[in-house]
């Protein structure tokens, strides 16, 4: 099992993770994580959270790449709905889009307004 905590009396002190055990928790498989130390994880985990950007500035990144539907161009997708798809095709993909935007009208409508 990997460690990274040392023990100094009664008191615990918290080490930053190694690279080798950032890798192996990053791209372990679930089952495989039973191998690591479960603080290891959290901390893992813990050092994402503290890395995430604060709400401000994840609202300039926003301002920054907005974009506008009307910018895309669906010229090659016309085509390729007429003339690539088969009817079979279209219609399932019109159920998974229904299913999307209902989900997404669902959402919409527990919001609460402001």
């Amino acid at each position: 099992m990997l460690r990274r905590r040392q023990r100094r009396d009664t008191q615990t002190t918290t080490q930053a993770l190694s690279a080798e055990t950032s890798d192996i928790i990053a791209n372990s498989e679930l089952h495989q994580l039973e191998k690591v130390d479960i603080d290891d994880v959290i901390e893992y985990v813990n050092e994402g959270l503290r890395a995430l950007p604060a709400p401000m500035e994840l609202y300039k990144r926003y301002l920054r790449q907005k974009w506008d539907v009307y910018d895309l161009d669906f010229t090659q997708d016309a085509i390729d709905w007429r003339e690539k798809m088969t009817d079979e095709e279209r219609a399932v993909f019109m159920r998974v889009a229904q299913g999307f935007h209902h989900g997404e009208r669902n959402v919409e409508a527990s919001c609460p307004r402001s």
